[in-house]
């Protein structure tokens, strides 16, 4: 059994019109060296069920680890959606192997006056979301 781990950050995103939402970056370790990830978020603001990522599919390197990056454009503008949780999973496509975390609607889906609900302006880091690791059954 190993211990698969990855640390989920947010910033604020901007296009020509300031910031319109968010940038999600999943740093995976302790993957399966050439696995292909599959990244899933679940409980998006005006989403219904689980949508798959749509970033380039990353694929772990020989030491385990992944670099995931996806910019998402604000889903609400309703303060009420600001404290949901945003369930982030990344899994091994041919193994039940995954970790997960959870994410604050606000700091990526909640925009209000065009900005994520607590974001900072600068573009500095928001949000680093808390570790859960799931053990997985394939060797490594």
């Amino acid at each position: 059994s190993r211990q698969v781990a990855m640390n989920v950050t947010t910033k604020p995103s901007r296009n020509g019109n300031g910031v319109t939402g968010g940038t999600v970056t999943i740093r995976g370790s302790s993957f399966a060296p050439g696995a292909a990830i599959q990244v899933s978020y679940a409980g998006i603001p005006n989403r219904a069920g689980s949508i798959a990522g749509s970033g380039a599919t990353p694929t772990v390197q020989g030491d385990g680890t992944f670099v995931y990056q996806e910019t998402w454009l604000c889903t609400s503008s309703d303060p009420a959606d600001a404290n949901v949780n945003v369930l982030v999973t990344a899994k091994e496509s041919s193994d039940s192997c995954f970790a997960a975390q959870n994410i604050r609607a606000a700091d990526v889906f909640v925009c209000t006056g065009g900005n994520p609900a607590n974001s900072r302006r600068d573009g500095a880091p928001v949000h680093v979301a808390e570790l859960h690791v799931r053990g997985c059954n394939a060797p490594r």
